[in-house]
């Protein structure tokens, strides 16, 4: 089995612990972290893991896509072309992705077994049954797509290759955050894939993709050293949205549960957060993301608003910007550096809150 996920360096610590969570469970697999950004800061060869850059995969518009996506935008776009790269490199291979932030409790019996019986492709729902409590309806869904892409299981056959490239054209330019327009990143592209391929499988067990939009309908138990979801075996938890120095809350994105009020899922979302720290998270987040571009030129219609603001400096910045070639995008450094301090705040706001799309999906 070859396993992947794809982050930016800020979440080099939650694909690492991803990684070595799925040696633990399957020693025989082969785990990949394709890396949506520069190599900088940290070395590679140090990493137990595979790591890839995006720009080895090869996109005909790769100058393009840095340019025109957000940093959530960007590290979805590319995963049709590490599903190709993998089935290039392990023809014939079961290839399953991961978010980052995904957190495997336990082999995946039921995955394994549809993948070994003729699935080519295996997809969870975002929820199993109506859902319309604390205000989370599934509206929500029809925004964001019926199927999470946190997780994607494929079987390399002629079908998902071609699939794959489909998926990629479609995503070199329609991988944005536009819910008015039917867009949300890669996942709404989803719900074409049990109509394109006819050995799709819905995996509906209660014990995968376990997240604060689904908690409603799911109660995690813990009996023993195991943990068991509506009564079966827990296979991955999805901690999207977490924040890894808070107490409390489970999610940034929905405020119903907290680790409180959340049963056994509480104490592993705890169990988590400390581990993600022991892989490195507070260095990591110092890591600058390098393909971040524009804080004032080329503007993302579809980012929130506030990456919208206008500087009301007289400074003209450049068209493109992308922290690795700011220096020669001015023609002095007094120049750079003057415009730096006088877009601060703004830059930083439009810093954080790409960073905190990375999470929204």
């Amino acid at each position: 089995m070859i396993y992947f996920t794809i982050c930016s360096k800020n979440f080099l610590s939650y694909a690492l612990l991803l990684g070595k969570r799925l040696a633990k469970l399957y020693p025989e697999s082969e785990f990949y972290i394709y890396l949506a950004d520069k190599i900088v800061g940290f070395d590679p060869s140090e990493l137990p893991f595979n790591i890839v850059p995006a720009e080895e995969l090869g996109m005909v518009d790769f100058e393009g896509m840095i340019k025109r996506y957000n940093i959530s935008e960007f590290n979805t776009s590319i995963k049709p072309y590490c599903f190709l790269d993998l089935y290039a490199r392990h023809p014939n291979s079961k290839v399953v992705y991961f978010d980052p932030d995904i957190y495997p409790v336990d082999r995946f019996v039921e995955l394994d077994n549809l993948l070994d019986t003729g699935s080519e492709i295996v997809l969870t729902p975002h929820i199993l049954s109506n859902l319309e409590v604390g205000g989370f309806v599934e509206n929500n869904f029809l925004k964001m797509g019926i199927y999470n892409l946190g997780f994607l299981g494929t079987k390399h056959t002629k079908q998902t290759e071609s699939l794959m490239r489909w998926w990629g054209r479609k995503l070199e330019t329609q991988c944005t955050i536009d819910i008015s327009n039917g867009l949300f990143v890669d996942q709404k592209w989803a719900g074409f894939f049990p109509a394109f391929i006819e050995k799709t499988s819905i995996l509906r067990h209660p014990g995968y993709n376990v997240a604060y939009w689904n908690l409603h309908n799911r109660s995690i138990k813990k009996k023993g050293d195991k943990y068991f979801s509506n009564g079966l075996p827990l296979r991955f938890t999805h901690f999207s949205g977490i924040d890894i120095h808070e107490k409390i809350e489970i999610s940034r994105h929905y405020k119903f549960f907290k680790v409180a009020n959340a049963g056994a899922f509480g104490e592993l979302i705890t169990a988590y957060r400390n581990s993600i720290l022991e892989e490195g998270y507070d260095y990591y987040q110092t890591l600058d993301y390098n393909y971040f571009t524009q804080p004032l030129g080329d503007v993302n219609l579809h980012a929130v608003k506030t990456q919208r603001k206008k500087t009301k400096t007289n400074q003209v910045a450049p068209k493109s910007i992308n922290n690795y070639l700011l220096l020669n995008q001015f023609s002095s450094r007094d120049q750079y550096l003057k415009w730096k301090k006088e877009n601060k705040k703004l830059i930083e706001l439009q810093r954080n809150e790409e960073l905190n799309l990375m999470q929204n999906s």
